[in-house]
């Protein structure tokens, strides 16, 4: 589970109680740069065990975190820019950023399928930010998910499932149902 927390005083409570948190805290410039600061919080869904926490500083409110999710050792934010940008789970560093919007992790964090206009996606290796393959559908996607490491099914908005083996070495291509 990932939690997005936006209130300073709750982000200073907890850096209080962690000093990584609270030393990346004070390398960011200024009150109104902290203000703008996100914290997300990552737990075990079972057991409720914290994982980790990463700050992500907006630059003086440049962007909003819409949205946040976390698999393997990878927390994904999307963010108000349309941009995916991934931390390290663990040191809270930022590994990079790519443009669109994450729709779909494995389960191990490893892959992420993100789209980037109306029906054009790209997968990316989740840890070098490297391209893997890109789709491109006939209109925009409603949902997608990987059901195995290996195994990705993408819905688009005209009702249509599409199934693709990532084991294969594949093309960039426009998919067939």
């Amino acid at each position: 589970m990932t939690f997005v927390v936006q209130d300073l005083q709750t982000i200073k409570d907890e850096a209080k109680q962690d000093s990584a948190l609270n030393a990346r805290l004070d390398a960011i410039a200024g009150k109104k740069g902290k203000e703008a600061s996100y914290l997300l919080q990552v737990y075990e869904a079972r057991s409720h065990k914290p994982l980790g926490k990463v700050l992500v500083d907006t630059g003086d409110r440049s962007f909003r975190v819409e949205n946040a999710v976390s698999a393997g050792g990878n927390v994904f934010v999307s963010d108000s820019q349309n941009r995916t940008l991934v931390y390290a789970l663990q040191s809270g560093e930022l590994r990079g950023r790519v443009f669109g919007q994450t729709v779909a992790v494995s389960g191990g964090g490893e892959k992420m399928l993100v789209e980037n206009g109306k029906g054009i996606a790209e997968l990316y290796n989740a840890s070098t930010l490297q391209s893997l393959n890109h789709y491109t559908f006939p209109s925009r996607i409603t949902h997608a998910e990987f059901v195995s490491q290996d195994k990705l099914l993408v819905l688009t908005a005209d009702q249509t499932v599409y199934e693709f083996n990532l084991g294969q070495k594949q093309q960039a291509q426009s998919p067939t149902p």
